[in-house]
């Protein structure tokens, strides 16, 4: 996902003097409810892959998303390569505090030189 390339569009070609900031603000309070909304009839899975290589827009996306799946029919998986460094960690931890036992990780053991 690329959140801040949205923004930038959004203030480059749609409001100039619109703070970026109000407009990451925007695109929570559009996008979060969306994902949201379509969980209310019936059970969805959203995937986020290698978010070891978020940019800041994704990953405050999805910590401020995991406070509001708690009570939801939607699944969040996130996909990342276990580097103490990367951004995934922040999206990790805030997961983990906001969804109690709802969450589970599952780490997978590096594949061997016979594998790769």
């Amino acid at each position: 996902m690329a959140v801040e390339k949205i923004i930038a569009a959004k203030v480059l070609h749609d409001a100039p003097d619109h703070p970026a900031e109000d407009i990451k603000n925007d695109v929570k309070d559009v996008v979060v409810p969306a994902w949201i909304m379509s969980a209310e009839n019936e059970p969805r899975i959203a995937i986020f892959d290698d978010l070891q290589w978020s940019d800041d827009a994704s990953k405050d996306l999805l910590i401020h998303m995991t406070d509001y799946i708690a009570s939801s029919q939607l699944m969040i998986v996130f996909a990342f390569r276990p580097d103490a460094q990367s951004p995934a960690q922040q999206v990790r931890e805030a997961a983990r505090s906001a969804l109690g036992e709802r969450y589970t990780e599952i780490e997978l053991n590096p594949l061997d030189e016979d594998h790769t």
